[in-house]
């Protein structure tokens, strides 16, 4: 995630039960909080969740008034507002201080009865409406091109196009009606057509042909789940699957415009008078800077009063207002699916690794069988010591005492960092790591601490969380709502950055 602003408040994506509280006013430096008096801790799980819900929306309601992230650090944590400490923080980066407060004011606990694989199969067996919020993780497997890694979209971009002085403005729309032709020149590369849904899209469409699915919420606009058959899905962020003109709002479907955009074309509208600048079809996908749809407004307050069960797939969460689908339904289990944890929420249980191997596994252990691959052969479980020791013994043959396995154990740790090095090359090993995490091939799961300034921070707020493995940091965390943020790969640590 880049750190750049979106024009866009969070704030308009705010439930109506955040007018419960006064919204914040900023004088220059000077943050005022000013809240009204709220359901006491004694109401129900719901008045809790929608509390947790307020916090958060308020936050980013300050962060794009421009407050100043230090002064809220100080007041919230009731430090001394001096100069010493405002020096100690300007250490630290807007990015690191606003993530750091969106930890703690996530209100979300986790719910200690569902804590292993086999409550996670439990859960989808007995659930009735199931809401699935899905990211690019579960596309990286459909060969779609990647945004970040060092050959990927935004780096050619830049190449062809100096004057872009953020690659990703190729998705902003004010930049796009004044210069469309960035945009057209990788169109091709994300159209629809070129690319085969994943096994977790088959995952999706098992759940709803047994009745299971109430909605999915996809943050991806390549189509894939409606190439799966799934139908009750919102498309968060749009689609290519049609476009519009900007100028009359004529709309066409992706295979109407298609030769235009696979010569990298700028399709021009067929209806309107096409010397008009603005009289050209974009694709229907939520550029920065654009408002998602009413639709999926909606969909939400309709269905965060059914769910009874939530799984997260493919992405870390990190983009307003999809991001705070999971705050609204706090009372209600959560499953987390990725490649790495997302540390600002607190899930029941996680499941990290390849999404298309957890899927699969999920899909044996309901014995689902039609869904799974003819090929796919069930991992086996194995103890976060066990698969140490063995990780160990691979590459240090010789005995030796148990004090030195500790030793050179640690020191393999540490080198590594990332857990799931442990796992076996043969890829049919899982590793448990309690109380409810579970580690599969393709995780990125970083044990040691990271960065030395995080630790500063936290050790500096008693009420932050205690722990952090994800392996993204510094502006790139929280940034206000980039709808297309999400648009294809770049959630996946594989893939981006």
């Amino acid at each position: 995630m880049d750190g750049s602003a979106s024009p866009i408040a969070p704030c308009d994506a705010m439930d109506e039960a955040s007018t419960s509280k006064t919204p914040p006013t900023v004088a220059g430096d000077e943050v005022v909080v000013v809240e009204s008096s709220g359901a006491s801790d004694s109401d129900s799980g719901s008045s809790d969740e929608e509390d947790g819900t307020i916090h958060t929306e308020f936050l980013y309601r300050l962060m794009t008034t421009g407050a100043s992230p230090r002064k809220i650090f100080i007041k919230l944590m009731e430090l001394p507002d001096t100069e010493a400490t405002m020096q100690q923080l300007s250490k630290f980066s807007d990015g690191e201080i606003w993530r750091l407060l969106f930890e703690t004011v996530s209100r979300r606990q986790k719910l200690r009865q569902y804590n292993t694989l086999l409550d996670a199969v439990e859960l989808i067996q007995r659930s009735r409406k199931i809401v699935v919020l899905t990211g690019a993780g579960i596309s990286v497997s459909c060969g779609i091109p990647d945004f970040r890694s060092p050959n990927g979209i935004y780096k050619r971009l830049k190449e062809e196009y100096p004057e872009l002085r953020d690659p990703s403005h190729m998705f902003s729309i004010n930049f796009f009606k004044n210069n469309q032709q960035p945009f057209f020149s990788f169109a091709k590369e994300l159209y629809p057509g070129k690319f085969q849904p994943s096994v977790t899209h088959h995952f999706l469409k098992a759940l709803e042909d047994r009745g299971k699915l109430l909605r999915n919420y996809t943050q991806n606009i390549d189509t894939l789940e409606a190439a799966a058959g799934v139908k009750n899905v919102v498309l968060c962020h749009g689609s290519f699957a049609t476009a519009s003109c900007l100028e009359c709002r004529h709309k066409v479907t992706a295979e109407d415009i298609r030769a235009d955009v696979m010569e990298g074309k700028i399709p021009k509208c067929s209806k309107c008078t096409p010397q008009l600048p603005l009289s050209v079809y974009k694709p229907d996908i939520v550029f920065f800077g654009e408002d998602l749809s009413a639709d999926y407004y909606t969909s939400v307050g309709k269905d965060v009063e059914d769910c009874d069960l939530l799984i997260v797939i493919g992405t870390t969460l990190t983009v307003a207002p999809v991001s705070s689908i999971p705050r609204k339904v706090a009372t209600v289990p959560q499953i987390i699916i990725n490649r790495e944890p997302v540390t600002h929420h607190a899930f029941d249980i996680e499941l990290l690794g390849d999404a298309d191997i957890v899927t699969q596994q999920l899909l044996n252990l309901l014995g689902w069988s039609e869904t799974v691959a003819p090929s796919f052969k069930p991992l086996r479980e194995e103890s976060q010591e066990s698969v140490r020791m063995s990780y160990w013994q691979s590459r240090n043959p010789d005995p030796c005492t148990p004090e030195d396995f500790k030793i050179v154990a640690l020191r393999e740790m540490y080198e590594t960092r990332n857990l799931a090095a442990w796992l076996p090359e043969s890829r049919d090993v899982y590793m448990f790591v309690p109380p409810a995490r579970y580690i599969f091939p393709g995780a990125t799961v970083i044990e040691v601490d990271r960065d030395d300034r995080k630790r500063g921070l936290l050790r500096r707020n008693p009420l932050a969380s205690s722990s952090s493995s994800s392996s993204s940091s510094g502006d790139e965390d929280i940034v206000p709502p980039r709808p297309t943020e999400n648009l294809l790969a770049p959630d996946q640590p594989s893939t981006s950055k």
